[in-house]
């Protein structure tokens, strides 16, 4: 191998990297990826909040910080049925990983019954996944049936579990209407209001 080729590997090896890092210039969320996780975690949940409020008729609540340590629970925003009762809604926002494949980690996620409904908000350059499942519909212990993975159990823990989305997961979850793409730079609020509206019914 000569010394041009080494270079012209090693150069691009760098600028590669370089690419992989400035992946976010010019969008939209280039600056909410420069927030901590839990800032950005706080982010989804407000997002997902006002939105509810905006495009469906549910009546919607959301404690920020304060709802931690529910006795009810472990969820972020919550919906005030009718009756009485409560859609409890854990919320988990991710970022796209910058390696060469897109992959969104959802970290902490309860295997025992402490929510009701699970939200992925998934984001990219200029796409939001939004990805709403019940409670009955996530596999712990096997591999899911639409996703084809499943949640890990954390290191040390006997509840705390991972579960990692990649292209192939939102894509699966869009054909099987669990999952909704919003387009930044094309958005469509009435079908965005359809799917809010069913799926957390």
């Amino acid at each position: 191998m000569s010394t041009r080729t080494i270079l012209n590997e090693t150069v691009g090896d760098a600028v590669y990297k370089l690419r992989q890092r400035n992946y976010w210039k010019g969008s939209f969320f280039e600056e909410v990826v420069q927030l901590s996780n839990d800032e950005r975690g706080k982010w989804g949940e407000q997002t997902l909040f006002k939105f509810i409020q905006a495009l469906t008729p549910y009546n919607v609540e959301w404690d920020e910080d304060q709802n931690i340590n529910n006795a009810d629970g472990v969820y972020d925003i919550w919906i005030n049925r009718p009756d009485g009762t409560k859609v409890r809604i854990e919320v988990k926002t991710a970022s796209r990983g910058t390696g060469n494949k897109s992959n969104w980690q959802h970290e902490n996620l309860y295997a025992s019954e402490k929510w009701d409904k699970l939200v992925f908000i998934d984001f990219e350059y200029s796409t939001i996944w939004f990805t709403v499942l019940d409670y009955s519909e996530v596999t712990f212990d096997s591999r899911h049936p639409i996703f084809g993975t499943k949640p890990t159990l954390r290191n040390d823990q006997n509840d705390k579990y991972k579960w990692d989305f990649r292209d192939k997961q939102v894509h699966l979850g869009v054909a099987n209407g669990h999952t909704f793409c919003y387009d930044i730079e094309n958005p469509s609020d009435a079908e965005f209001s359809d799917f809010l509206t069913n799926k957390l019914a």
